[in-house]
């Protein structure tokens, strides 16, 4: 009994990635009125995001505190997506979110990271771009983000940092 306690507690805690999540569920989440219609309408490629206000509104919804995981994983699915496709001005507002997002859910991003390792560059960019807005250093960055990194994802945080370029 104490096996299947500890089987279905390591279960509740597992990361959820969009990619994961069967057809199904996916269909079930996008249909939830928890998610907005104009983030549904960015999934389907039917809204093209810029640098305006309804951008940075549909931004701070994705990088919002959600409890339901499914929802969390989709909105980070979208997240990284609209922000690895972005340039110019809006690629800069999405460096911030991306940023900030890495700083609250910093073990999730790096687990993610570490199945995906093409986002590697994009996490890494993102950190250069906000060391610059802030007038930071890495040694900085490092300081807050460090503590916070759990030993399964050591290895990648620090193949993360080596690919940060010091502005």
């Amino acid at each position: 009994m104490l096996v299947l306690f500890l089987l279905s507690s390591c279960s509740i805690n597992k990361d959820i990635y969009w990619e994961e999540i069967g057809e199904k569920d996916r269909k079930k989440i996008l249909c939830s009125s928890e998610i907005s219609y104009e983030a549904k309408m960015v999934y389907q490629d039917k809204f093209i995001l810029s640098d305006n206000e309804m951008s940075e509104v549909l931004l701070n919804e994705l990088t919002s505190k959600i409890k339901n995981k499914k929802i969390t994983a989709f909105y980070f699915f979208l997240l990284n997506r609209i922000c690895a496709s972005s340039d110019g001005a809006f690629a800069e507002m999405c460096d911030e979110y991306l940023y900030n997002y890495m700083e609250s859910n910093v073990n999730y991003v790096l687990h993610y990271v570490k199945k995906n390792k093409d986002m590697l560059n994009l996490y890494a960019d993102c950190i250069s771009a906000g060391l610059d807005w802030r007038g930071l250093e890495l040694i900085d960055y490092e300081k807050v983000i460090s503590p916070k990194v759990s030993k399964t994802n050591r290895k990648t945080y620090k193949l993360l940092i080596n690919e940060v370029r010091v502005p």
